[in-house]
């Protein structure tokens, strides 16, 4: 009853092959569920003179994963590259202090991991549904064809030889600089020892590694 009343609900629902228009909804809803459960994303259990339909474990997650990334903003990676590249030019030039640094360094780290959720999404799904080469090729379509377009704002400029993340060396080089220069070094270690780390050196010290780290990274 869920299928078919979804069926009545969706005007824009595009018939598959062989079905007639004037198809009446009840029988493509056994249809599909003969279809969904032949590829494996059902599972049909029978118990006495009853059938009960349920997803998979696998199905579940997958179609999760599916709805937040159809629900989820697209990310413009030049913006976001661009962004960090400007606050570490600022502290380069010692127009900007260590808040600037800890900010390039956390943008970087949600850049970075969002990249790495989004790989091993695909990966994973992928080898989860490798033994059903349709949905295999589903999930190969979805992620090329909506997240390279959509989840990723600027996929395109992405694949250029002028793309944003071609300015990684230079970020990573200013990165290196503010650490191993003494004059960049100690300035921004008396902002973490006052700012972030109590007085405590030592502590700064170890603020700083990490924000660096996090540059360096990138």
């Amino acid at each position: 009853l869920a299928v078919e009343d979804e069926l009545s609900r969706i005007d824009d629902w595009l018939f598959e092959d062989g079905d007639a228009p004037n198809t009446p909804n009840a029988s493509r809803a056994n249809q599909l569920i003969k279809t969904f459960t032949v590829s494996g994303w059902l599972v049909v259990a029978t118990r006495g003179a009853r059938e009960f339909i349920s997803m998979r474990a696998e199905t579940l997650t997958f179609a999760g994963i599916l709805l937040s990334y159809a629900q989820a903003e697209p990310v413009f990676f030049s913006a976001k590259v661009r962004s960090i590249k400007s606050l570490l030019l600022a502290v380069h030039k010692g127009e900007g202090d260590g808040d600037q640094l800890n900010e390039a360094a956390s943008q970087s780290r949600h850049l970075i991991e969002h990249i790495r959720h989004m790989i091993g999404a695909v990966a994973g799904l992928e080898s989860t549904f490798r033994e059903t080469k349709t949905t295999a090729d589903f999930v190969r379509t979805f992620f090329q064809d909506f997240i390279e377009t959509h989840f990723i704002g600027d996929y395109r400029e992405l694949r250029t030889t002028d793309h944003p993340l071609a300015e990684r060396n230079q970020i990573v080089e200013m990165a290196e600089d503010l650490s191993s220069l003494d004059s960049h070094r100690e300035r921004l270690l008396v902002w973490y020892r006052d700012k972030r780390a109590n007085g405590s050196l030592d502590k700064a010290e170890l603020l700083f590694a990490r924000d660096i780290g996090r540059l360096l990274d990138f």
